[in-house]
């Protein structure tokens, strides 16, 4: 009788055990998203009505790919990526890290 409660309780430390492990082991991965700003004329960037804002990519790469997309001959440009933005305020775009990866 003892040998089948010492048996019973060994099973259940051991699935115990391995359901610990594998929880450990499940840790969440944060998922970075990048938007893109493009400003045809980098000498007035703080003109609201001249900026594009890109859609959402889920890697840099793709950031700057639709930056180079959006220049065009006579633009004097230049374009930055955000790492995890979101607007504030209407319209400000806030980003966790900001990238200033490009001007013509």
């Amino acid at each position: 009788m003892k040998l089948k409660s010492t048996i019973k309780l060994s099973a259940l430390a051991s699935i115990l055990l391995f359901v610990v492990i594998f929880v450990s082991g499940c840790q969440t991965q944060v998922v970075n998203t990048w938007t893109g700003v493009y400003y045809p004329d980098k000498n007035i960037r703080l003109d609201e009505s001249m900026k594009t804002i890109s859609p959402i990519f889920n890697t840099l790469i793709e950031c700057k790919a639709w930056a180079k997309l959006q220049v065009k001959p006579d633009d004097d440009y230049d374009y930055e990526c955000g790492k995890n933005c979101h607007t504030e305020n209407g319209s400000e775009l806030v980003c966790e890290d900001l990238i200033q990866v490009g001007e013509g």
